[in-house]
């Protein structure tokens, strides 16, 4: 394009326009590189009605001339919001004729949008009432992707648009969506994404805090939906029935969508409409009770409990039920509400397709808290062995922890409460151990393959190697502090001269002599502790690993503290004996923030560690 004619149009001087165009018409036709964008498309994004105007009285086939996307000028008007000059190109093109005006509200680009789809895409309320306005059937054409305008609206949480179109052009809007979604999947989506931007500095204040660890917190799902809520959704199913059993290209109907985000209120609505939906499922055969079971939603497990009790006993593609996804998600607080409110004494120890029942599930997935809640019920079948013919115990024991302690916690407490190893498991381990002394008696050197073994002895090593160490440490620390007491900062009186007691410290009145004795005296008692801690721990060593391993653990925190409280006495000693300029100075103070700031830290790890160790 001429650059002059580009700056006469973009200035929207008229009179150097109509000088170029008089000097050589042909300029009309003229477009600019690459996008191939017309003179009319340039007035249009520019909003220079008056160059508009002359230019389609010039020639007005520029109405309908596409550019390299396929946009008319009136694409473009609209997709910046400019509703001067749509209203500008629409009456131009209704003085024209009626049909012209309909042909160019209609026209459609290579993506097959509208200019009513890009006005909707990108929330320009007053443009997208215009063109509904001037042609409602508009809300009923499909873009390539299978977008009509409501469903671009409430894509875009443009909620304002969405109420608009629904009220504006009831009996021809289109409810269809992208991957064979509709509005009410995008309704309920969009309800959720804005629901966990609002819960999401709760969850993480309360993890933070550890509040998780203390209390049975669940948060309940408290939705907002930023002028559109469940009247928008009723009306939606009112105008089009069909909308709540469509499926998306992976099977999920609306229901499914509300059920994984836990909208209650949602599900009401919505079995309130038709309460078979409860029952349907999706491509892997899964019900509105399974996905909000994965999810962990509990209000909505109630709901559908005092609603749909007969969906409990639905199956997936897999032979599982609510039980088995409770377990294998680690959902704690969930299956103790489906224990405590349904009769599930059929159900507690059904066997999906490979055999193994809720108790084996939560054994795989090593969700302890769940094998202990589930081996606390008399229901259970502590002996079930899958289609492999393992047991949950076998399952536990065979698994690869990082951490042998907790396991042998875990197999000692299953045991307790009546788990069971399967028969052949302990014929397998009998026959493994005898081919071992066997060959120990044979003088052979190849091992006997065990793939617990192995496992179980490297992390029993790991433990004694850490607490090896750990007992040198706490004897250096013991040594280190009483050889402080006997060695006390300033000294002692040697004569009993100006009523001084003979062998009193020269600083016992100094109160950071004073902070110098409590630190290295805790600091004393703490070493001292962590040598009782690996006398006790070497006598449970064999017997009870776990046991072993947590007090390692507490005697290394105790030396962790012991090593802080050494520097406390050691800044407190040197204030008590250096003169008060020198040790006023910012690098001193500098170590005791650095102090307190570890000693927290160590507060934190030793309350972490305290949890742990009750808990497992």
């Amino acid at each position: 394009m001429d650059p002059s004619l580009y700056q006469a149009i973009t200035s929207g001087d008229l009179n150097c326009f109509d000088n170029l165009i008089g000097k050589n018409a042909s300029k009309l036709f003229q477009v600019t590189a690459d996008q191939e964008n017309t003179i009319l498309h340039v007035a249009a994004k520019l909003e220079t009605l008056q160059v508009a105007e002359r230019v389609i009285g010039l020639c007005p086939s520029l109405l309908h001339k596409p550019n390299y996307n396929g946009d008319s000028p009136l694409h473009i008007a609209a997709r910046l919001g400019r509703v001067r000059m749509c209203r500008l190109l629409i009456n131009c093109a209704d003085l024209l004729e009626v049909e012209v005006e309909k042909e160019l509200l209609r026209m459609q680009n290579l993506d097959h949008d509208t200019a009513l789809h890009d006005a909707v895409r990108n929330g320009h309320f007053e443009t997208v009432r215009l063109l509904i306005q001037q042609d409602s059937q508009l809300t009923r054409v499909i873009n390539k992707a299978g977008e009509s305008p409501l469903f671009l609206a409430v894509d875009r949480r443009s909620y304002e648009i969405s109420q608009h179109i629904l009220q504006a052009a009831p009996a021809v809007c289109s409810f269809k969506g992208r991957n064979s979604m509709n509005v009410l999947h995008a309704a309920i989506i969009r309800a959720e994404l804005v629901f966990k931007r609002r819960n999401m500095v709760v969850n993480i204040l309360a993890r933070c805090l550890l509040l998780h660890k203390f209390c049975n917190f669940h948060f309940r799902n408290v939705y907002i939906f930023d002028s559109i809520g469940t009247d928008f959704m009723h009306e939606v199913m009112r105008r089009c029935p069909s909308a709540t059993f469509e499926c998306d290209i992976g099977g999920w109907i609306p229901l499914h969508y509300a059920a994984s985000s836990g909208n209650s209120e949602v599900i009401n609505l919505l079995l309130h409409h038709d309460i078979s939906l409860a029952h349907v499922k999706d491509q892997k055969g899964r019900t509105a009770v399974h996905i909000s079971a994965k999810a962990g939603q509990a209000d909505v497990i109630q709901k559908l409990i005092e609603t749909c009790p007969d969906t409990f006993e639905l199956l997936d593609d897999k032979g599982r039920t609510v039980l088995h996804y409770a377990a294998k998600k680690g959902r704690i607080g969930l299956l103790g509400i489906l224990l405590k409110t349904l009769d599930l004494d059929y159900l507690i120890n059904a066997r999906d397709n490979n055999g193994n029942t809720p108790f084996h599930l939560a054994a795989f997935k090593r969700h302890f808290k769940i094998l202990r809640r589930l081996a606390d019920d008399g229901r259970v079948d502590k002996g079930a062995m899958n289609n492999a013919g393992l047991t949950a115990l076998d399952i536990v024991e065979s698994s690869t922890l990082p951490k042998h302690h907790i396991k042998a916690r875990i197999t000692r407490i299953l045991i307790k409460r009546g788990s069971l190893r399967s028969m052949e498991q302990r014929a397998i381990v009998k026959n493994t151990k005898q081919k071992a002394i066997e060959a120990k008696k044979q003088g052979q050197t190849q091992k006997v393959e065990n793939k617990a073994q192995p496992e179980e002895s490297k992390s029993q090593r790991d433990v004694k190697e850490k607490g090896k160490y750990n007992l040198v440490v706490s004897t250096i620390i013991a040594s280190i502090t009483f050889s402080a007491i006997c060695n006390l900062p300033g000294g002692n009186y040697s004569d009993s001269k100006d009523n001084h007691q003979i062998g009193k410290a020269v600083l016992s009145d100094d109160k950071y002599f004073k902070s110098f004795i409590i630190s290295n005296s805790t600091a004393f008692g703490l070493a001292f502790t962590s040598i009782l801690l690996h006398f006790l721990a070497s006598v449970s060593a064999k017997r009870r690993v776990y046991v072993y391993a947590r007090l390692i653990n507490i005697a290394f925190v105790s030396n962790y503290i012991s090593a802080l409280l050494i520097l406390s006495a050691y800044i407190a000693g040197s204030r008590a004996v250096l003169p008060k300029s020198l040790a006023d100075d910012t690098l001193t103070q500098s170590a005791v923030g650095l102090l307190v700031f570890c000693f927290l830290s160590c507060l934190l790890y030793v309350g972490i560690e305290i949890i742990f160790f009750f808990q497992y």
